[in-house]
């Protein structure tokens, strides 16, 4: 198995070019992993001796907590370090079905959640079915106005959670209809909005000014998305509390019948990229709003729906017939 895994790690280097430090990452998980192997069986065992429950076993020695296997569900880890190491043995253990050295079947090892990469985005339907229900969650307008402001903003922006958090009234009242915000490793980037959502800014303001007059208190800051429940007043929110107020409305739609599925508030990021796609931006410019630093992310996005690639193709059919 040793010569098994030099052989892999020298494929990766001179064949797939990959860098020093996958190559050593690969090195290292594997070095333990045939450690754990040779404790278990009492000598290096071979290739083609390897059982999928032993990769179950080693995942559950590092993580501590026992793998349960249901018919459609796994118990699976989350932490980025295992999930890394999963993969370095799923890669090896390709290598090794190239060469026949093994009939261990890769796909029974299912993907796990920091491993997938998970584009779901949500649909417009939904978006707006989640916008009218946003107001009329609480018996407090102004805070379902502000929840049904933040997820509109997110959709139409494409900006993260902190982001989110850190935007201004002042943001929205510049002329030429934009502003700078820093994004991750403080890079700054612009930040586009129409005159709608200027609009609805301006009337959040008048509902805010209103709400504070009546529990006759005032506000320093000119934070966006504040806090107007008594225990934490006017603190900039957290960001789980935007997931648990997005959330909770989702429960409750889907407690009715109304939504399908959860809407998670990355999900309106993804949304606004792809339809930035479908509306024919080139890649400069999706990447620039997004705020991606690597083209190769903002490609992920580049994929076509089968319904978009129809109704393209109809448009071709009918300039073919007239």
């Amino acid at each position: 198995m040793h010569e098994d895994i030099l052989n892999f790690l020298d494929y990766c280097e001179n064949i797939l070019n990959r860098s020093i430090n996958v190559i050593d990452h690969h090195k290292y998980t594997l070095a333990k992993w045939e450690k754990f192997l040779t404790k278990k069986y009492w000598k290096t065992p071979k290739t083609k001796e390897i059982w999928f429950n032993d990769c179950i076993e080693f995942v559950e020695n590092i993580k501590g907590e026992i793998i349960t296997v249901w018919p459609n569900k796994w118990n699976l880890p989350k932490h980025n370090t295992i999930v890394e190491y999963v993969k370095s043995i799923r890669a090896f253990m390709w290598y090794m079905g190239l060469l026949n050295k093994t009939s261990w079947n890769i796909n029974l090892f299912p993907s796990m959640k920091k491993e997938r990469g998970f584009r779901d985005m949500c649909q417009s339907d939904e978006f707006e079915i989640l916008c009218k229900w946003m107001l009329e969650y609480s018996n407090i307008y102004t805070i379902n106005y502000r929840n049904h402001l933040l997820i509109d903003i997110a959709y139409h922006t494409g900006l993260r959670r902190n982001e989110l958090l850190r935007l201004k009234f002042s943001d929205f009242e510049s002329p030429f209809m934009q502003f700078e915000i820093k994004r991750k490793f403080w890079y700054i980037d612009p930040v586009v909005f129409d005159e709608r959502l200027q609009l609805k800014v301006r009337i959040y303001r008048l509902l805010l000014d209103i709400y504070l007059k009546k529990r006759s208190r005032t506000i320093d800051n000119d934070y966006l998305f504040i806090s107007l429940e008594n225990r934490n007043f006017w603190k900039i929110l957290r960001p789980k509390y935007l997931d648990i107020a997005v959330a909770k409305v989702c429960d409750k739609l889907i407690a009715e019948w109304k939504l399908k599925r959860r809407i998670h508030l990355h999900m309106l990021r993804h949304s606004f990229a792809t339809n930035c796609v479908y509306a024919w931006l080139s890649q400069q410019a999706v990447s620039t709003l997004m705020g991606h630093r690597s083209m190769s992310t903002t490609l992920r996005y580049f994929n076509l729906s089968n319904k978009y690639i129809q109704n393209e193709y109809k448009k071709v059919m009918q300039f073919l017939s007239n």
